[in-house]
């Protein structure tokens, strides 16, 4: 059969060209990502502390992620390590390294000097590093050590060197990560982040945070990560959130049979934050501070101080208890505040009545 005019001709060699096109750039697209974009990479920046080295927890929580309940062609899981003084598993203390969750556990992809984990750099450049070779259309990161509320966490045991909430933002600005390119969740496998002043630093840049008002707690026994063998490729930062907090409160369940720790978790909706500063600024303008001085400082005695043992340091109260005890100072006003954190805190569980999700220094 031939060609009736040259402009068939034309029309189908332009078609050859165009799907030869089409093919080379899949072609390309699947050599450096095998398998296309991800469902999502879960990013974990973790420094043992002192936890590891006299305790063995973050080996125990590492251990408790199983490669064959995870659709590893769906999920990427990357664990960055360093900062830690004696690791009890593979890890080595004297470089930097990144892990990549495969079948049969992590394997080492990257290793580097012994940085300070507790640069925003380090964090920085472990954000663009899996954003620029682990594609995928959901990203969550996890962070891992010792955390110390309005003071920030992860400390390094090299340098004594920690993040505070002023670097976590500056590493996230020099991240991919941003109003229009957000974390769908950011999870505080820590103490005492659970704070307004830590959500102020996440809320331009992921949906939801996830911590502990109170003292998270471990031990050989820990598995904090077996959530992520439950986890699904199309669950969202709420459902990524609840499967943390779940498996967490289960395993405080078993090793706390007496309730005698308080234990919290919360999933805040980060896109209330600014209504939160705002109302929170609305109910305190609102107040005779001077005048209702005595009654304001007798509530705050009475109120719950989370930190066990450093409760004076850090000084954090939940937010929800103080203005429900105060609101008769402005009634308006507290109300408004108190119904904006009950959106805004969409998943809480605490085995006291003290704690509904978010605290305030």
């Amino acid at each position: 059969m031939g060609f009736n005019s040259k402009k068939e001709k034309y029309i189908l060699i332009s078609i050859i060209a165009i799907l030869s096109i089409l093919i080379i750039l899949a072609m390309y697209f699947w050599i450096i990502n095998p398998g296309g974009k991800k469902s999502r990479t879960i990013m974990i920046y973790m420094v043992g502390s002192n936890l590891e080295s006299n305790a063995g927890i973050a080996t125990a929580d590492l251990n408790s992620i199983d490669p064959s309940k995870i659709d590893l062609n769906k999920t990427n899981i990357l664990l960055y390590t360093g900062g830690t003084e004696s690791w009890q598993n593979y890890i080595k203390n004297d470089e930097n390294a990144i892990y990549l969750l495969k079948e049969n556990g992590f394997e080492k992809i990257e290793s580097y000097e012994k940085y300070n984990m507790g640069s925003e750099d380090t964090l920085a450049s472990f954000l663009n590093y899996s954003y620029d070779n682990y594609k995928a259309k959901n990203y969550n990161l996890i962070l891992y050590d010792h955390g110390g509320a309005i003071d920030g966490a992860i400390y390094d045991d090299f340098t004594d060197d920690n993040l505070s909430l002023l670097e976590f933002e500056n590493a996230l600005e020099k991240s991919p990560f941003n109003e229009k390119n957000k974390l769908q969740t950011v999870v505080f496998r820590t103490c005492l982040n659970g704070t307004i002043e830590v959500a102020n630093t996440f809320s331009k840049y992921a949906e939801y945070l996830v911590a502990s008002e109170e003292v998270t707690r471990g031990s050989r026994d820990s598995y904090a990560f077996a959530s992520l063998n439950n986890i699904l490729p199309n669950d969202d930062g709420v459902e990524f959130g609840k499967k943390f907090i779940d498996n967490y409160v289960d395993y405080m369940k078993k090793v706390d049979v007496f309730d005698s720790f308080t234990t919290t978790y919360s999933i805040l909706d980060l896109s209330y934050v600014d209504s939160i500063n705002e109302k929170i600024n609305n109910y305190f303008n609102s107040i005779d501070i001077k005048n209702n001085y005595d009654t304001i400082a007798k509530s705050r005695s009475q109120i719950f101080t989370y930190g066990d043992s450093q409760s004076e340091y850090y000084s954090t109260i939940d937010i929800y208890n103080f203005v429900n005890n105060t609101k008769s100072l402005s009634n308006k006003y507290g109300e408004e505040l108190l119904s904006t954190l009950d959106k805004a805190v969409v998943y809480n569980y605490s085995n006291k009545n003290n704690s509904k999700g978010l605290s305030i220094y």
